[in-house]
């Protein structure tokens, strides 16, 4: 009796030991992943963060460049003088063109858009005029070299000004080409060009 009392705490005994075992197997398992994905997951996400924030400030850098550059162009055609309000026979050529916006008439050479007359004109009275004189026996004259773009080719021309020697024409054109060129005078005949450009040197 005693012999089969002390056999099943023996049994009882080793059970216990073998479910003290496996459960202590399995809960090792079951930890050992963890460790293993959290390093992996704190080292790659600063480096997205960061290529994040790298590639935000170049965009942010290239659009205001972009903006920058927009900006400035628009500063450089506020600067310039706008253009006149001339009353032109659009899609003439040569001959009577109309009027400058300041009363003037405008007389065009043979190949010479009205178009064309309008934009020297602009251009012509930006320019100062110092008085030349290229050859001792001839008369001098009030004249500058303009560059200016035909609205009709689209070209853009050097052309020669001066002012006539009873300085009541300005004339611009292209030296050797009388078909391009161009007369501007008051139609009242009571203005004289020394007197509303800035000219000097010699006597006006």
């Amino acid at each position: 009796m005693m012999m089969k009392r002390h056999s099943s705490l023996m049994l009882a005994a080793l059970s216990l030991t073998v479910l003290s075992a496996c459960g202590t197997s399995n809960d090792s398992d079951s930890a050992d992943p963890e460790p293993a994905f959290v390093p992996s997951e704190a080292s790659t996400a600063p480096t997205t963060v960061t290529e994040t924030m790298e590639n935000s400030q170049d965009s942010t850098e290239e659009k205001g460049d972009k903006e920058g550059a927009e900006h400035g162009d628009a500063a450089s055609n506020d600067d310039a003088p706008p253009a006149g309000n001339h009353t032109i026979y659009a899609g003439k050529i040569g001959g009577d063109c109309g009027y400058t916006d300041q009363g003037d008439t405008i007389e065009a050479g043979e190949h010479t858009s009205c178009e064309f007359t309008g934009a020297i004109f602009d251009e012509a009275i930006k320019h100062s005029y110092p008085f030349r004189q290229s050859d001792p026996k001839a008369n001098g004259a009030y004249s500058t070299e303009i560059s200016v773009a035909s609205p009709t080719t689209g070209k853009t021309y050097d052309l020669h000004c001066f002012i006539g020697s009873d300085g009541r024409a300005l004339i611009c054109g292209k030296d050797g080409d009388n078909s391009l060129r161009v007369t501007y005078q008051d139609e009242k005949n009571d203005r004289r060009w020394p007197d509303r450009l800035e000219v000097y040197g010699g006597l006006h």
